[in-house]
């Protein structure tokens, strides 16, 4: 569920009364002048409470669904700091201010892996893991100007072009690789030897979810625009063919 502060609006309606009453001259009794000698303080721990869950909501959003499940326990010793706050702290406790200050640096450790786990995720993995799935792997010629000799001339051209791909995919295999690793490794540097053993399932899990995004899309067929002969024509029958080999 969503947290927020607890504030009681007529306490500090109340506090706002007695500022005026007091310039008209009125008497106040003694706990309303006790209310309004805290109000200072109370505004600047409710600024300070509001601020906090702003920025607990936006950490907790911001996980990629992908990588929730080994976020676990980074979010729950987040919870961990806030939980005294929702069991036994009070406006009047005099733990108050250490509390928002123990928020404060719990929220700025948890934003900064997550930000960077989160970059590593959008702006390499899912780059990387794009540029892979658009790969073509068959290329036929555009030009009709080129023309093929026969058959194996044309098989020797689509594997010089297969093999250069190939060393592409390669590279960007390695950097979906490397990209995972780094978001592990920016997580487990911050777990205990537990939490590393409580998310090393979902890890592996992560690791296949990858694997097979990448697998699915290794023979990607893709045929351009065709003209006749060996420069590109297939039959409909054909490209029907291809195109279920290319979802297999």
């Amino acid at each position: 569920g969503s947290l927020y502060p607890n504030v009681d609006s007529n306490v500090f309606e109340l506090m706002t009364e007695v500022k005026w009453l007091r310039g008209l001259g009125v008497e106040i009794p003694s706990s309303a002048m006790t209310l309004f000698h805290l109000r200072p303080k109370w505004m600047f721990y409710r600024d300070e409470l509001e601020h906090i869950v702003f920025r607990y909501h936006t950490a907790v959003d911001s996980v990629e669904p992908a990588l929730a499940a080994i976020t676990v326990p980074l979010i729950q010793r987040l919870n961990q700091v806030i939980n005294p706050g929702l069991i036994s702290l009070t406006w009047l406790a005099v733990q108050v201010p250490t509390f928002i200050s123990t928020c404060q640096e719990a929220l700025n450790k948890v934003e900064l892996i997550l930000a960077r786990i989160n970059a590593t995720y959008n702006f390499r993995l899912l780059i990387a893991l794009k540029k892979i799935q658009e790969t073509q792997w068959v290329s036929f010629v555009e030009n009709p100007n080129i023309v093929f000799a026969d058959t194996k001339e044309m098989l020797l051209d689509q594997a010089k072009y297969a093999t250069s791909i190939g060393k592409q995919v390669n590279a960007l295999s390695m950097e979906v690789v490397s990209s995972l690793e780094e978001i592990v490794k920016t997580l487990t540097s911050n777990y205990a030897d537990k939490e590393q053993v409580e998310i090393s399932p979902h890890v592996e899990e992560l690791y296949m979810s990858m694997a097979a995004q990448h697998g699915r899309h290794c023979c990607h067929w893709r045929s351009h625009a065709p003209s006749d002969g060996l420069r590109g024509h297939t039959s409909p029958e054909a490209a029907a063919e291809r195109e279920q080999y290319a979802l297999r």
